[in-house]
């Protein structure tokens, strides 16, 4: 195959150099080995380098280990990243010696001062991937909304968002989540845990003697937030029709992701469903509905918010563009109650605005020019083949111990602990956490599911052991990589325990 000019030029500056065993995490011997080529002349100031990918089929690397390097390069002033043109060498580089031995301390990149680097640690991700993304798209939209941008925006009166972007939200809701609103119901929030805070700030200055009321097993971040900002948190379990009723004497706060559940990705029965709006119409129930990735379906039809249901005014739906879009976007929403607008305003206004006011108007243009829906369909289509392809893997190395389910939506598979390894513990541990600490020694990251349970969980409920494997944004040899380790270490741990 013939070469490309890009790989001409890296094959020229020596990076084509072997590996060394010894010499730390392959990006930063790549990082090494371009400021060896910087120092010695063989790549000059302003000479136009290839992308990330280029330079990873190159050297048969993977996109994730070069991406992380070219930016720990441009961080340090090595390179610069130019927008529509590439990525180029300094033209003003940071001081170096004509080597990389004779710099001294005070010009060496920090990671060269330290004496055991941390190795590169892997796992599996259910971040989207950012190879699908239409960066393009997104570029032009930034760019025409800045090319003549809102008086309002840039004096900073949007105080509740954009609202070019909170019209572009309804329509969405609309089309994707049956939701029917006004752009008057939505507050631009940056991101869930911003909009978590914000409600939570609200409700108890409105409801101070309310009980709040998180689900077992539930995101963790959540649990903690609640836990530190509300005097009365208690957890509710999951039967076979979904989320259980909080009791009905006292006034209840629910944080619950009732269409699909996290981590377990259960749906709610029809019965369930019709008993919740019971519940909230009696009007001492209050609901911050979590809808935290649902735009992914790949079989069957979506569940319809309660929000849509619920004529008493008391249920908040929330949402994130993070798993659609990219997580450094931190741009959501607040479908709120029109009683409570005025209240959540307030309170944005008094702990501050965390939305990214630069990124609202590029996000509503890429949203009225069909980007974003386009975008959608593909990433369905795309993820539904990496969850196909994840199974296969699962049933290659962990039939033996593990049984699953192929998800009907999101971005995650659970993997169950057979019932003759569910139940086991080590060194006082549930067996998946001691399994995460062992390959956490590998620079290897699980997710066990034993950890979405509170410390204290009720006396009644039997935790679940097993992992919660994201599927989306990771290579796959990373994922062999990682369910090789973990094949290994419950083969170890089958002998240790004979």
């Amino acid at each position: 195959m013939k070469k490309s000019k890009g790989q001409m030029q890296w094959g020229a500056a020596g990076i084509r150099l072997g590996w060394r065993p010894d010499g730390g995490p392959i990006y930063r011997q790549l990082i090494e080995q371009v400021i060896a080529s910087i120092a010695t002349g063989k790549l000059m100031p302003g000479q136009r380098l290839p992308s990330s990918r280029e330079l990873a089929t190159t050297l048969g690397l993977s996109r994730t280990t070069t991406a992380r390097a070219l930016d720990q390069l441009i961080a340090e002033g090595y390179l610069t990243s130019e927008p529509r043109r590439g990525l180029f060498v300094a033209s003003d580089l940071p001081p170096m010696s004509r080597g990389p031995a004779q710099r001294s301390s005070a010009a060496r990149p920090r990671y060269e001062q330290e004496k055991t680097a941390p190795a590169e640690i892997i796992g599996f991700s259910s971040l989207p991937d950012y190879r699908q993304f239409p960066a393009r798209a997104w570029a032009a939209s930034l760019r025409r909304s800045w090319l003549r941008p809102s008086p309002s925006l840039l004096n900073g009166d949007a105080s509740s968002g954009f609202w070019s972007l909170k019209t572009a939200i309804v329509d969405y809701l609309h089309q994707v989540r049956s939701v029917d609103c006004g752009a008057s119901n939505i507050i631009i929030t940056g991101g869930n845990r911003d909009a978590l805070g914000l409600i939570t700030h609200t409700l108890k200055q409105q409801q101070p003697e309310a009980h709040w009321w998180v689900e077992s097993p539930g995101y963790p971040p959540v649990r903690e937030a609640l836990q530190h900002n509300v005097e009365h948190c208690h957890w509710l379990e999951l039967d076979d029709q979904g989320l259980i009723l909080p009791p009905s004497n006292d006034t209840a706060i629910v944080v619950a992701t009732t269409c699909q559940h996290f981590p377990l990705g259960q749906p709610m029965s029809r019965a369930r469903r019709q008993a919740w709006q019971k519940r909230l119409n009696a009007g001492n129930t209050w609901l911050i509905e979590d809808d935290y990735d649902n735009e992914f379906r790949y079989e069957g039809s979506p569940s319809v918010p309660l929000f849509q249901a619920d004529h008493s005014g008391h249920t908040l739906l929330i949402g994130s563009f993070s798993k659609v879009m990219f997580k450094g976007l931190r741009l959501g929403f607040i479908v709120a109650p029109a009683s409570l607008r005025a209240r959540l305003q307030a309170s944005q206004n008094a702990l501050g605005n965390g939305a990214s006011a630069a990124m609202q108007p590029a996000l509503a243009d890429f949203m009225r020019q069909g980007h974003f829906s386009r975008h959608l369909n593909r990433m369905r289509r795309h993820q539904r083949q990496q969850r196909d392809r994840m199974c296969e893997l699962l049933k290659e190395y962990l039939q033996e111990w593990c049984e699953w389910r192929p998800p009907s939506g999101g971005m995650h598979v659970v993997v169950y602990l057979r019932p003759a390894l569910a139940t086991q513990q080590q060194s006082g541990k549930p067996l998946d956490q001691w399994l995460t600490d062992q390959l956490r020694k590998q620079a290897i990251k699980l997710d066990p599911l034993s950890r979405y349970y509170p410390l204290v969980q009720p006396s009644t409920q039997t935790i679940l052991q097993g992992f919660v494997v994201g599927f989306t944004g990771g290579e796959e040899s990373e994922s062999r990589r990682t369910l090789t380790a973990l094949r290994h270490q419950l083969i170890a741990w089958q002998q240790s325990s004979r």
